[in-house]
């Protein structure tokens, strides 16, 4: 089924399509709420490290996403990873497929802001609040906090060249990540650390 044709100045879009919430995909009109889906989908990768709807081709993310087919964490993983019941309802009313009933639909950010997830926040003080990490860069163009772009494209190139040393051990940076698991579970390059592509699809 071919989801995008890039002919079709009626239906063109620009963003990720991990991303995108059905509305864009199928071309049938969009407002604000397509950033309400997008946070859910946001934070389901915050909270388990790939995104809802991966897939190996663009076609088949938009498939997923249509058919609101979410890539859950098994029930091991998730004891594992201890995510909250108040976190996975905000995302599953986030990811609603019909924007009208979509979490936000009603009072806009009201309607997030007075979820469970965020019940210990006092949003009225919260740019008062110290931010956990604050960089310190030694000038305005200080680049010390992102890894080099020219040593991670070398990897895309020949993963199996950089990621041994002359004795067959892996190259560990000073993160402690051999320089492949820097983008594990990131969309950028899924084959370096990649889940299994079938999923159970989840009810609206």
């Amino acid at each position: 089924m071919k989801l995008f044709d890039p002919k079709d100045v009626h239906k063109k879009f620009v963003g990720t399509p991990d991303y995108l919430a059905p509305e864009t995909i199928n071309g049938s009109g969009q407002d604000d709420m397509v950033d309400w889906w997008s946070l859910g989908v946001i934070m389901f990768e915050f909270l388990y490290g790939y995104p809802p709807f991966h897939a190996l081709t663009p076609d088949l993310v938009f498939q997923n996403i249509l058919n609101r087919r979410i890539d859950w964490p098994t029930v091991t993983e998730e004891i594992d990873l201890d995510i909250s019941d108040a976190a996975k309802t905000m995302m599953e009313s986030l990811m609603v497929l019909s924007p009208g009933t979509r979490l936000g639909s009603q009072n806009g950010a009201m309607d997030v802001k007075s979820q469970k997830f965020f019940e210990a926040v006092i949003w009225d003080r919260i740019s008062e609040e110290e931010a956990l990490f604050v960089p310190t860069p030694d000038h305005p163009e200080d680049t010390d906090y992102f890894d080099a772009r020219g040593a991670t494209n070398h990897v895309f190139e020949d993963e199996s060249d950089t990621q041994l040393s002359s004795d067959g051990s892996p190259i560990v940076n000073d993160k402690g990540k051999t320089d492949a698991q820097a983008f594990c579970n990131a969309t950028i390059h899924p084959a370096t650390c990649q889940r299994p592509q079938t999923s159970q699809p989840t009810a609206e």
